[in-house]
C-alpha cells in the first residue's frame, strides 16, 4: 500500500489535482481510481454495511467534485475525501438514515439452512427450529427481534415501544442478533 504522504506520491498526485481543480473531470477520474477501493474499505469497516458504505464512497465523490476548488492541503487529497466521508457517516447516523447490518432481516440469521433432499426447504421443519432456537434466548433478545423482524416495526419504533432510544435499541439488537446465531450455527452443527 503506497505511503500517501511521501514526496513521491505527492509528485504524482499534484499536478492530477491541479487539473481536477480546473475542471478536468479525466483527472477526477484519477483520483477515483487512485482512492475509491481504499475509501470503501473504511467506511466498510465504519458502517459495517458495503451497501451502504459505497453509496458514501459515491456521495464522497461527487461533493468532492463539487468543492474541489476548496481542497487546499499539503496532505494528498485522499485525507480530505475521507473526511468527506466520514462527516456524511457521522450526518447520517445522527438521522438514523442508516441502520446498523445486524438489522438484515432473517435471511442472514438463519445461515445455514437444511435443504430437503430436492434443495427445498422444510418450512414446519424450519418454523420449530427458530422456534427451539428463540425458547433459548433472553426475553429481551426474543422482544428485540420479534418487534424488528416479526412485527416488522422500524428501529425507532422498536425503541419506542421498548422504552429506550435508538442507539440503545439497535445495540439490543445486535446483540439478540449474535444471541440468536450463535445458538443456530451449534444447532446445526
Amino acid at each position: 500500500m503506497r505511503n500517501l504522504d511521501s514526496p513521491e506520491w505527492l509528485a504524482y498526485e499534484r499536478p492530477i489535482v491541479a487539473k481536477a481543480k480546473a475542471g478536468n473531470h479525466r483527472a477526477f477520474g484519477s483520483l477515483y481510481d487512485a482512492f475509491a477501493a481504499r475509501l470503501l474499505a473504511i467506511y466498510t469497516l465504519m458502517l459495517r454495511n458495503s451497501a451502504q458504505a459505497e453509496d458514501v464512497v459515491a456521495e464522497t465523490f461527487q461533493t468532492g467534485w463539487a468543492k474541489i476548488a476548496s481542497f487546499l492541503s499539503e496532505r494528498s487529497i485522499f485525507f480530505w475525501l475521507r473526511k468527506i466521508g466520514k462527516n456524511r457517516i457521522v450526518d447520517l447516523k445522527r438521522h438514523e438514515e442508516i441502520a446498523p447490518s445486524v438489522d438484515n432481516g432473517w435471511e442472514e440469521m438463519l445461515e445455514p439452512i437444511e435443504l430437503d433432499m430436492e434443495g427445498m426447504i422444510d418450512l414446519p421443519r424450519l418454523q420449530a427450529q427458530v422456534h427451539a432456537v428463540f425458547a433459548k434466548l433472553s426475553e429481551s433478545h426474543r422482544r428485540a427481534l420479534v418487534l424488528r423482524y416479526v412485527d416488522q416495526l422500524s428501529g425507532a419504533e422498536c425503541a419506542a415501544a421498548l422504552a429506550m432510544t435508538a442507539g440503545a435499541f439497535y445495540t439490543m439488537l445486535s446483540r439478540a442478533h449474535d444471541a440468536f446465531h450463535e445458538l443456530w450455527v451449534v444447532r446445526a452443527a
